[in-house]
């Protein structure tokens, strides 16, 4: 992954998330958490990762 060779230092970790919804059916994502002890690399590796999802609306 681009991240990983660009922010070595930042640990990236991704947890499914699934809600119920009222009318019936489910709700679904991926909540992306990125660490670090370094500020300059964990703001370098938000950014790259923002650049690579697609806009939201």
């Amino acid at each position: 992954m681009i991240l990983d060779r660009a922010t070595p230092s930042v640990s990236i970790g991704s947890y499914p998330w699934f809600e119920e919804l009222a009318g019936g059916g489910l709700s679904r994502g991926v909540a992306v958490v990125l660490r670090s002890a370094d500020g300059a690399a964990l703001a370098k590796a938000e950014q790259t990762l923002k650049s690579q999802l697609p806009a939201q609306p």
